[in-house]
């Protein structure tokens, strides 16, 4: 379940630069004001209440603005809002990054992103092999990677390399097995070989799926729905895990896959509807706020 589950935040980063490095910008600025303020308003209203619930639950110490203020920029307030950094990163540089990419040939494009994907696999093994290298020859991210591989594989009839795909799909799943129950301390989940093949496998056989869920299906509208609030469900997610494992479940006293099956639909809806509430009462109306004094 681990394996499976893991390929998602790799699949957010491709699915970001598929849709952001579709087609150059004509204003930079345009681009800034109408998407920064999307990720920035909930990322800095989360941060402070994760800030407060750290300094007053989990380490009691004294708090302040000017504290709060100093803290979002040195480090994330929760473990899991390191993604936002990355994310805030990567909408920098869309804008010149899809100028720049747009005039180069599918075919360069690819070559590019194996000799940056062999380089980060040299980062990754060098320290197995006893090899001291300089790490100013790696200033590569592989969420960068993620990114950008996303794109391309839209340059590619994807329909057409679904058989590449699933190879990769089943390589990278089985890879990604046992290097996880071998316990393998070589960065698997975010920049080793087994991830891009999974993430990359998967990620092209959804771009060349013919049968999706129809418009008003079922499954359709879960999925728009929960699109909706994705943002603020990661957001707000490791709270309402945490109160859940520790109140309402206990991890060691059902059966370990029933347990973990019911945690995380659990957390799901609950993430959804305390994200729906908040964006209703807090993010949305800042959000609407935000739009008319960039329209002025």
């Amino acid at each position: 379940m681990d394996t499976t589950v893991r390929v998602g935040l790799p699949l957010f980063f491709m699915l970001s630069g598929a849709l952001l490095l579709a087609k150059p910008y004509d204003s930079v600025s345009r681009f800034y004001l109408k998407r920064f303020p999307k990720i920035l308003i909930p990322f800095v209203l989360y941060s402070a209440a994760y800030y407060v619930y750290v300094h007053t639950v989990e380490k009691p110490s004294p708090m302040s603005f000017s504290d709060l203020v100093i803290a979002l920029v040195r480090e994330p307030q929760f473990y899991h809002l390191w993604f936002v950094y990355s994310l805030i990163g990567l909408y920098f540089i869309a804008p010149f990054l899809s100028i720049a990419i747009s005039r180069v040939p599918t075919r360069t494009l690819w070559t590019g992103i194996l000799v940056l994907l062999a380089i980060l696999q040299v980062r990754q093994f060098s320290h197995l092999a006893g090899i001291g290298i300089n790490g100013a020859l790696f200033l590569v991210s592989p969420w960068l990677l993620y990114f950008v591989g996303g794109y391309a594989i839209t340059r590619l009839d994807a329909h057409q390399y679904s058989l590449a795909f699933f190879g990769l799909t089943v390589f990278g799943f089985i890879s990604t097995f046992f290097a996880r129950a071998a316990h393998l301390q070589i960065g698997i989940f975010d920049q080793g070989l087994n991830m891009y093949a999974l993430a990359f496998g998967v990620f092209g056989l959804f771009m060349g799926a013919k049968h999706l869920p129809a418009d008003g299906a079922i499954l359709d509208r879960l999925m728009s729905t929960i699109s909706k609030y994705s943002y603020e469900i990661y957001l707000v997610h490791p709270l309402i895990l945490v109160w859940l494992r520790d109140t309402v479940f206990k991890m060691t006293e059902l059966h370990p896959i029933w347990n973990t099956f019911v945690l995380t639909s659990t957390v799901l809806f609950g993430s959804l509807l305390v994200a729906a509430v908040i964006q209703t009462l807090v993010t949305g109306p800042c959000l609407r706020a935000a739009d008319l004094f960039s329209a002025r």
